[in-house]
C-alpha cells in the first residue's frame, strides 16, 4: 500500500514550529510524537482539544501512528459530545487545558521535556488510512461525518500551498486565527505546515 511521510521533506535540524518565541526542530517534533504515541490509551478515536497548535499537531500525529482517528465536530456542546460517544465507542478526549469533558475519558497532554532527542526515522503513514472524521456544521440537521484519509488531506494541502506560493517556503511561519479543531484551521495551519514545508506557529 502506498504511504505518505508524516512530514514533507524536512531535515532533522530544520525548524518545524515556533512556540513561546523559541524554535522547535523537526527532530524535537518527531521525538515528541513518538513519545506521546507510546503513552496514548488503546482507543480507536480521539477528540483533540489542545489549544496550543504545536500540541495539537503532536497529538494528531501520535494518534495516526497508533491507528487512531481524530474527530473534528463543529462544536463541543454536551449533547453533541454525548452523541459522539454513543456513535464512536472508545472515544476519548486529549487536552492541554485544565478541564476535560465529563462524558469522555480525558487524557491530559504530558510533559515531554525530559525525552531524549534521538534520530528517529520519518514515520510513513498508509495513504488510505483514515486520519480524521470531519463533521458538517449541522445547521440543516445533525452534523454529518466525512472521513479524510491521510493521502487525501496530504494532496489537498500540498495543492493549497502551491496555489498560495508558499510550498517549501521554510522561511515562512504560519500564524492562524482559526482554531485547529475547525476544518479550515486544521488544514490551513497544522496540515499545511506538516505537508507544505512551512513553519507552524503554536499560538
Amino acid at each position: 500500500m502506498q504511504s505518505v511521510p508524516l512530514l514533507h521533506d524536512r531535515r532533522p535540524d530544520s525548524i518545524f514550529a515556533w512556540r513561546d518565541g523559541k524554535p522547535i526542530s523537526t527532530l524535537h517534533f518527531l521525538t515528541d510524537v513518538l513519545s506521546l504515541a507510546e503513552k496514548l490509551p488503546a482507543n480507536p478515536y480521539v477528540l483533540n482539544l489542545c489549544a496550543d497548535r504545536y500540541h495539537f499537531a503532536v497529538v494528531f500525529s501520535a494518534a495516526m501512528l497508533r491507528g487512531q482517528i481524530s474527530l473534528l465536530p463543529p462544536n463541543h456542546t454536551p449533547d453533541l459530545i454525548k452523541r459522539l460517544a454513543q456513535h464512536y465507542p472508545g472515544l476519548y478526549c486529549l487536552t492541554d487545558g485544565g478541564d476535560g469533558l465529563a462524558a469522555l475519558e480525558t487524557v491530559f497532554y504530558p510533559d515531554l521535556s525530559g525525552v531524549n532527542l534521538q534520530k528517529p526515522a520519518m514515520p510513513e503513514i498508509p495513504a488510505g488510512q483514515v486520519a480524521a472524521i470531519v463533521f458538517t456544521s449541522g445547521s440543516t440537521g445533525d452534523p454529518m461525518p466525512n472521513e479524510k484519509t491521510w493521502g487525501a488531506v496530504s494532496r489537498s494541502v500540498t495543492v493549497e500551498a502551491m496555489r498560495l506560493g508558499i510550498y517549501n517556503r521554510d522561511d515562512l511561519t504560519l500564524l492562524g486565527t482559526v482554531p485547529a479543531q475547525h476544518m479550515y484551521g486544521f488544514e490551513s495551519t497544522v496540515l499545511i505546515a506538516m505537508q507544505g514545508g512551512v513553519r507552524l506557529h503554536a499560538a
